[in-house]
């Protein structure tokens, strides 16, 4: 009988034909902002708790959304919470267009997802941001005490991300 592993679950829902996974960090095309937090996750213990609760805080540090953009074009559905995105497009030094996330969530764990996902992607280019492979969070251990609702949950937020991500460069191009 195949044992079966975190990413061959992300394999599966997200629905990816190449069942090879990158066997570095650098393979993942991570935001340097992800990767910061890759690293921060993979210097703690290997404990579900420690894990969590860390979720948990970094949730407490995501900005407020303004109720405006709480709607039903922003919300990712398929979520156990009610998780809310918005991307605002901002010209960076270089004035080159980067987008800045918004995002809101109702759930505690939920929200602490939410947070590393807007704060690891804000500043970024959308193409950078398309080419990120959300298996990136097997790399952090979370998802290893995440429920199957929780990382269908968490891959319909990426999804979201890369669906305005794309509508985003579509209207820059026009």
């Amino acid at each position: 009988m195949r044992k079966f592993y975190t990413h061959d679950i992300f394999n599966e829902l997200s629905g990816n034909k190449n069942p090879e996974n990158p066997k570095n960090i650098d393979e993942y095309n991570l935001t340097p902002k992800l990767k910061k937090t890759v690293e921060l996750f993979q210097s703690m213990p290997n404990s579900p708790y420690y894990k969590s609760q860390q979720v948990i805080l970094m949730g407490k540090k995501i900005s407020s959304m303004p109720d405006k953009h709480k709607i039903r074009q922003n919300q990712v559905l398929g979520c156990q919470s009610v998780v809310y995105i918005y991307p605002k497009v901002e010209e960076n030094e270089d004035k080159k267009k980067v987008i800045v996330w918004l995002g809101h969530s109702d759930g505690l764990l939920t929200k602490g997802i939410v947070y590393i996902l807007t704060d690891g992607l804000s500043g970024y280019m959308p193409e950078d941001i398309l080419k990120v492979n959300p298996n990136f969070i097997t790399l952090t251990g979370i998802s290893e005490f995440l429920t199957m609702s929780r990382i269908n949950g968490y891959l319909n937020i990426m999804n979201k991300i890369k669906i305005f991500c794309t509508n985003i460069l579509k209207n820059m191009d026009n």
